[in-house]
């Protein structure tokens, strides 16, 4: 592990810490928000509420997904054939 001794790059490190902790906050009143539309509309007793400008609607959605343990449990050949291993990076600072 390199240790860097370099006020710039502190700098740099405390900024982006800084603006990560900004973004969590914005991230957490956005959904605050959310959830408080989401009330307004469901309070109406429909799905859907019209503004003078806005149109907010809520939709139930459903996603359908292979729990890969049981197929690979129960089908371990086909699992490994049709499986797809990709790498990527991870940034952290601590």
């Amino acid at each position: 592990m390199a240790k860097i001794s370099n006020a710039t790059l502190d700098a740099k490190v405390e900024a982006y810490l800084k603006a990560k902790q900004e973004l969590d906050e914005l991230t957490k009143n956005v959904e605050s928000m959310k959830t408080e539309l989401k009330a307004i509309v469901k309070a109406t007793g429909g799905d859907e509420v019209l503004t003078e400008t806005h149109k907010l609607t809520i939709a139930q959605q459903t996603r359908t997904a292979i729990d890969y343990k049981a197929f690979s449990e129960a089908h371990p050949k086909l699992a490994a054939k049709f499986s797809n291993t990709t790498s990527y990076e991870v940034f952290r600072v601590k």
